[in-house]
């Protein structure tokens, strides 16, 4: 939810509007608030990476001065990777909870 959000409106909006809806969600699901965190985290970067907001998309485009569609074209595999990981912190919480854990937090 929060990744086409991310896509169409300020981020930090979209947490303050739509966190307290979606996190008792997500922790019923089995979700720790750790995870949570870390998915948006990543959501974050995927963001900033994506038209029509592509915060880090349109300097680059400007200063190397190509058109738009070339630097999107490589970012896809990166695009690719950033959502495999996203998929992994959903489904596998140790990923996230290793070293908290390790230090005796839960």
């Amino acid at each position: 939810m929060f990744l086409i959000l991310g896509m169409i409106m300020e981020l930090s909006l979209a947490l303050i509007l739509f966190g307290p809806i979606v996190a008792p969600v997500v922790y019923a699901a089995g979700l720790e608030p750790l995870q949570l965190g870390v998915m948006l985290l990543v959501n974050v970067a995927v963001r900033l990476a994506t038209p029509p907001v592509g915060n880090a998309l349109f300097p680059i485009a400007s200063v190397v001065t190509v058109d738009m569609s070339k630097p999107i074209k490589e970012l896809l595999p990166f695009l690719a990777i950033k959502f495999a990981v996203m998929s992994l912190i959903g489904v596998l919480a140790f990923i996230t909870l290793f070293v908290p854990q390790m230090f005796g937090m839960n």
